[in-house]
């Protein structure tokens, strides 16, 4: 004989099953580097001010609700106007307020003059990973203004600390910068300019047999994505690396730590 209660707790796996299916994801936060090695942007990240007319007050007013998905903070109707512009499910975008602290009652100026674009307007949207940003950006930027005021990349603080140490760019010699030197997890290339287009790599024991070969897209629309080589399921040890672009090859000796 089924439990009382059966049929009440298939009812409530099923609605949460189906709620989570559609609950946009907070991503990391990951860097995108210029061909120098600076941070330019925050990956798949931008800054979206949208007109009032579109912006759900009671979501933007709640100060415990400053993030959650797109569709939370939007009209239905907004909503169905931006999910023509994009190929994936728009409910799969996170937002967050630029300004947690403030609400729509904050639209005017201690003088009392009008607040051209209220704060509370502007919404950092993270877009679900896999997505291409410069596409996000040319459909929120093609929106009509009744619904998109402004749309940019969100700028990251250039760092000052050795965390920017593995995207600096070698020298334009035969050798390569490597780090972490020894390495545990990952091992970064930095590659002398001008940057090749591809770069296979290839790790070999001290007796030169070969235990890992990738290849790698290196340089694409303007952008430098980091050449590195997983080590995790290396053991401990004295290794050789081969680096080979189209144009040079590049090769020297690494140590892997547990």
């Amino acid at each position: 004989m089924p439990h009382p209660y059966a049929w009440f707790r298939l009812l409530l796996l099923l609605l949460l099953g189906s709620t989570s299916a559609t609950w946009a994801q907070r991503p990391p936060t990951t860097l995108v580097y210029d061909s120098l090695g600076r941070p330019r942007r925050l990956n798949h990240q931008l800054s979206v001010t949208f007109d009032r007319s579109v912006i759900n007050l009671a979501a933007v007013g709640n100060p415990l609700g400053n993030e959650g998905p797109l569709t939370v903070f939007l009209t239905p109707a907004a909503i169905n106007a931006l999910q023509a512009r994009f190929s994936f499910d728009v409910s799969n975008i996170y937002a967050a307020k630029m300004y947690s602290r403030v609400t729509p009652t904050d639209t005017l100026f201690f003088s009392g003059s009008p607040l051209f674009g209220p704060d509370w307007c502007v919404l950092r949207l993270y877009m679900p990973a896999g997505t291409d940003d410069h596409a996000s950006f040319e459909a929120f930027a093609q929106q009509p203004l009744t619904l998109v005021k402004g749309v940019g990349f969100i700028i990251p603080a250039v760092p000052t600390s050795s965390s920017a140490t593995p995207f600096l760019m070698a020298s334009g010699n035969a050798s390569l910068l490597t780090y972490p030197q020894p390495a545990q997890t990952v091992l970064t290339f930095a590659l002398p300019a001008p940057l090749p287009a591809t770069a296979d790599v290839t790790i070999l024991t001290a007796a030169g047999k070969v235990v890992r070969t990738e290849k790698h897209q290196v340089y694409q629309r303007g952008e430098l994505t980091p050449l590195q080589t997983d080590l995790s399921a290396l053991p401990a040890g004295q290794y050789f690396y081969r680096v080979v672009t189209p144009k040079a090859t590049y090769q020297g000796r690494l140590e892997k730590q547990d």
